[in-house]
């Protein structure tokens, strides 16, 4: 492993790059792609002859965690016209560098990038948090139990267009019906938005609501919140959740997660559904079900919440 510096500059990275590449002659090096870390406009025009010659010798697997702004109905002009830059950017990358295998996390980025030309196929992200040996005396996705209280867990960036007073009203109100109070504990490095978010929480939801904010914690704090937590939020569009490393830790970590966006939508009308996974959930209602039958396997939840569509009490 070769650490580069931020602190270096970027002529000082690339030779770094370049002797630890010539050193060790790899038959693959695979570009993880997020082009604001090269340039601060996300602009990449320079970069394109620099990554080419860079990775002129081995086979290349160009991964596309990041594309360019202004694809969704969120956007003004002025992000649409960055973001039409930065698509010429990264089609004059994708044909100079003509990698041998191309991904993406999501169907959303499968298709923008299908559109100018580049054929990504999908892969799922993997968490970046341990997942702790299994207990044989504990179900997959079945946390501690508590007869009173659901916690629900908020790990990471906190998008600033995220609105949780609708979803969270429903919720509470369904958490109240099965008896259950309701707690929330946020952690790891939330962003700018994070704190005025968590303010207006606790402004409108405190008298119904536990809130808890635990900050940055190391790996194996973070393991052992999560094999506590009875399920996880997303603040992460529907259409992008593939994408969210957080959504990643939970499932790997066998915790349903309930998306609570649903505001990202491409201009051309159509945006493809992200993958199925039982453990992810767009309505609290359906959570709820699941979530009164928790001691259940991961590949089975999703069948025991459509059953519990018919009787909430059949567990």
């Amino acid at each position: 492993m070769l650490r580069l510096s931020r602190r270096e500059a970027w002529d000082v990275r690339e030779q770094g790059a370049a002797e630890f590449i010539a050193g060790h002659r790899p038959e693959w090096v695979s570009l993880q792609f997020v082009g604001y870390a090269l340039e601060p406009k996300g602009v990449i025009f320079r970069w394109v002859p620099r990554l080419t010659a860079l990775l002129s010798g081995p086979r290349v697997h160009l991964m596309f965690h990041e594309i360019w702004v202004g694809a969704s109905t969120e956007y003004g002009l002025r992000d649409r016209l960055l973001g039409a830059v930065q698509k010429l950017g990264i089609r004059r990358l994708a044909r100079r560098l003509r990698p041998d295998a191309v991904h993406t996390s999501n169907h959303a980025y499968q298709r923008l990038l299908a559109g100018i030309g580049v054929r990504a196929g999908r892969l799922r992200l993997p968490g970046n948090i341990p997942v702790p040996l299994p207990d044989p005396g504990r179900a997959v996705g079945a946390p501690v139990r508590r007869e009173d209280t659901w916690v629900a867990g908020v790990f990471g960036t906190i998008h600033p267009r995220w609105q949780p007073g609708p979803w969270l009203e429903e919720l509470l109100d369904l958490a109240a019906q099965a008896g259950r109070r309701l707690e929330m504990v946020r952690f790891g490095e939330s962003g700018a938005g994070g704190a005025r978010v968590w303010a207006q929480l606790q402004s409108d939801f405190g008298d119904r609501l536990v809130l808890k904010n635990l900050g940055v914690r190391d790996a194996d704090e973070i393991t052992q919140l999560l094999s506590d937590l009875d399920f996880g939020i997303a603040t992460s569009p529907w259409a992008l959740i593939e994408k969210s490393g957080a959504t990643a830790a939970f499932l790997d970590h066998g915790l349903p997660v309930l998306v609570t966006r649903d505001d990202w939508q491409l201009r051309t009308g159509y945006t493809p559904e992200p993958a199925g996974d039982p453990l992810l959930f767009r309505s609290s209602k359906a959570l709820v079900r699941a979530l009164a039958c928790r001691a259940v396997p991961r590949d089975r939840i999703g069948e025991v919440a459509q059953a519990l569509e018919r009787d909430l009490a059949a567990c």
